[in-house]
């Protein structure tokens, strides 16, 4: 899929590339045409309103013809005026510029005598001339030679060409090394989100499966009084209960996810807040003989209260989980722009190598995974996100057996309105 996308992008941006440089390159050659032909004009008029043509032999031309005051001089050779009356015959002929035998002339006659069409190009050899006429009484054709004219624009067409066949092999280039870093960070997207969906299922697909079990237990005897299924009742209670946090915590992450998330601005203190939420974990910790220490300084944020209770709850409820018993300590400090928050534990740690997975969704440590903790693997994944939703740090520094801290930084209210 990643593959045809690719491709898919690089043509595309291939075809954008081309047009550009056609169109470009397409204008140049006009413009030059243009240019020229426009000079061509100038002197045709020049002739018709009686300006009277002087030879001279500068390298620049058209040669032998005098420059007309407004005129731009144009490259060139010689300038041949052939005259000729009712009868076709050659009355008379000048050359202004470089000269040019009387067969040529008989020869450049030839090719036009029969043609009505102004302002053309005509070969004759190895030589290219516009040829313009002018009829008054007698008939006088103008032959201007552009052979350099024509070679230059020949020489720009091979040159653009080049140019162009070297852009496009540059570009194919580019697009292949840009377009692969482009799809990787959406391939890391789609891979992430794939084991997500993966993961909610697994765990949806627990809870799930235990109520139906103790469903089909309490339907098998209709007979049992609520009393006599009350064990497979709180069962199913607690199964939809985990259900439901699961489900809460995804579509929390789903929230954050999106693009037109709003975020509901309060003046927070975060110390008062942090009592707040304590006042749910006091009789947690207590029951686990976890001894719990507090450090907590007035700071002050703006951030929407939901998020910090989440993120709070979150922190606690790790360190709860994680955590036999011991001690459990959250402070909270200003340093320099930032409101921080410190939680430490004397838990189970994290190693050097799992570090940078636990904030990845539904990632639980090994040891974690292997006892009977219930939990998600969603708890720090949240925190993560809200954390970076307010352009704050988080931080872990963890020792195996010995323990862990987050430590997260928020911008203080005054920061923030900066």
């Amino acid at each position: 899929m990643f593959k045809k996308l690719r491709i898919k992008l690089t043509l595309i941006n291939m075809g954008i590339i081309m047009a550009i440089l056609l169109v470009v390159f397409t204008f140049v050659h006009f413009s030059m045409r243009t240019t020229f032909s426009r000079q061509v004009i100038n002197i045709k008029k020049a002739i018709e309103s009686g300006t009277v043509l002087k030879p001279y032999n500068e390298a620049l031309g058209p040669k032998g013809i005098s420059q007309i005051e407004g005129n731009q001089k144009i490259l060139g050779g010689a300038l041949i005026v052939v005259e000729v009356d009712k009868t076709g015959l050659i009355e008379d002929d000048k050359t202004y510029g470089n000269t040019i035998s009387k067969e040529d002339k008989k020869n450049l006659y030839e090719l036009v005598k029969d043609d009505d069409k102004d302002m053309k190009y005509i070969k004759l050899g190895e030589k290219y001339f516009i040829t313009f006429f002018i009829k008054k009484g007698t008939t006088k054709y103008y032959f201007i030679e552009a052979t350099q004219e024509r070679e230059i624009i020949a020489s720009v067409l091979r040159e653009l060409m080049f140019i162009f066949i070297g852009a496009i092999i540059l570009v194919l280039l580019g697009n292949l090394v840009m377009t692969k870093k482009a799809i990787e960070p959406i391939k890391k997207a789609w891979e992430k989100q794939k084991r997500f969906v993966g993961d909610a299922s697994h765990e949806l697909r627990t809870p799930i499966s235990a109520i139906k079990t103790n469903m089909e237990i309490v339907s098998e005897d209709d007979n049992k009084t609520i009393g006599e299924h009350r064990k497979w009742i709180d069962n199913i209670d607690q199964e939809t209960n985990r259900m439901s946090e699961l489900v809460n915590k995804l579509l929390f992450l789903s929230r954050k996810d999106s693009e037109d998330n709003k975020i509901f601005y309060d003046v927070i203190n975060l110390a008062e807040e942090i009592k707040i939420i304590l006042k749910e974990f006091e009789i947690k910790f207590k029951n686990k003989n976890i001894t719990f220490e507090s450090s907590l300084a007035n700071t002050y944020i703006k951030a929407d209260k939901t998020d910090i209770h989440q993120l709070i709850s979150s922190l606690l409820d790790n360190a709860f989980k994680y955590t036999e018993s011991g001690r459990v300590k959250i402070k909270i400090y200003e340093d320099s722009f930032y409101s921080v928050l410190e939680i430490s534990d004397t838990g189970i740690g994290v190693s050097e190598e799992e570090k940078y997975k636990i904030f990845e969704r539904f990632y639980r440590v090994d040891r974690a995974r292997r006892s009977a903790k219930k939990g998600y693997g969603l708890g720090l994944s949240i925190v993560k996100s809200i954390v970076e939703e307010y352009n704050g740090k988080i931080e872990l520094k963890s020792k195996l057996n010995k323990g862990s801290t987050f430590i997260i930084k928020i911008p203080t209210m005054e920061h923030k309105e900066k």
